[in-house]
């Protein structure tokens, strides 16, 4: 992985139609899947890079701004401080938020986020918002994710929407034809993501993005049970401190992983202002446990932060066999 990538000026038209683009085996336009996907048989259905067009695009993605709460390279879908490893502006504590005073809750909670900034319309008019109840699924042969995510120091950062830990580079994941690289992971209470309708304790995500600065999020559902020893270790460094980076000893988060990868699929968008759209989301089938005494360690740090699931609309969800 690449050192830490840095901050993005807000999404224009022409990079959100590239991001999307550059999700193959789900059309931007119709949210359906391309037709080996549809007939559910024949060879898997593979990851691919952007082509031609979106590299010649590509140039303009290179260039960026200094970290300032939002943090990706252009071309990208806009990337906020809760996905990305950038740091907030003035974050508040209790995951009401920083930059331009995005909530969880009340006057700037979720139903007005597009409201509260002409750079977050996205929240309101998108087509293909996250997160969303996984329900009706088309059941296809999809390309195994490959995760090889290494130990190595980590960093962590309550960033008033989420506590967030920051991996050093070196981790990855590939999927088909794509290699993404791991940039940290962050947590929600709720989930976000809702199974057949069920809402889980927590969700955890896994956020990477690829050579084209395309995001790619793992997210995996957490369910109250028994004590998490890998979660643990990373709960060991919960900050008190809002808005403070600190080391967090090194490890890897692959522990993090249940030990079943099949997963669910589809086109979506951050599930934080600025909501940009673009995001290859893979949703774990296999949910993880977390115990009681360290959901509530976490909302003693980040109350109730999770966006209301969103309109599936046309988008097909494939999940894997």
């Amino acid at each position: 992985m690449t050192p830490r990538l840095n901050a993005l000026n807000v999404l224009s038209c022409a990079a959100l139609a590239l991001a999307l683009y550059a999700v193959p085996a789900i059309s931007a336009e119709t949210g359906h899947p391309a037709p080996a996907a549809d007939k559910g048989h024949g060879a898997p259905v593979a990851e691919k890079a952007p082509s031609a067009p979106a590299a010649e695009k590509k140039a303009t993605a290179d260039k960026s701004n200094p970290v300032s709460g939002i943090g990706a390279p252009r071309g990208a879908a806009a990337v906020t401080a809760t996905e990305t490893n950038a740091a907030p502006e003035t974050p508040k504590k209790g995951g009401q938020g920083a930059g331009h005073g995005w909530a969880y809750s009340g006057a700037n909670g979720p139903e007005n986020w597009g409201n509260v900034s002409p750079e977050f319309g996205a929240c309101a008019a998108g087509k293909q918002q996250s997160p969303i109840d996984i329900g009706s699924l088309a059941a296809v042969e999809l390309a195994d994710i490959q995760f090889d995510w290494q130990p190595g120091p980590l960093k962590v950062i309550n960033n008033g929407h989420t506590v967030q830990f920051n991996v050093a580079p070196g981790s990855q994941m590939r999927v088909g034809e794509r290699t993404f690289r791991l940039l940290q992971t962050h947590f929600h209470t709720p989930s976000e993501h809702t199974l057949f309708g069920r809402r889980f304790d927590m969700e955890a995500h896994f956020v990477h993005v690829d050579e084209w600065g395309q995001l790619g999020v793992i997210g995996v559902m957490m369910k109250r049970g028994e004590r998490n020893p890998a979660l643990q270790r990373l709960w060991d460094f919960l900050p008190n401190d809002v808005g403070v980076e600190q080391a967090a000893g090194k490890g890897t988060l692959e522990e993090l992983l249940p030990s079943g990868h099949r997963y669910y699929r589809y086109a979506g968008s951050l599930t934080t202002p600025p909501c940009s759209e673009g995001v290859s989301w893979f949703v774990l089938r296999e949910p993880v446990t977390v115990s009681d005494d360290q959901i509530q360690s976490f909302n003693r740090r980040v109350t109730y932060n999770a966006r209301p699931v969103q309109s599936v609309g046309s988008r097909a969800v494939l999940s894997t066999r």
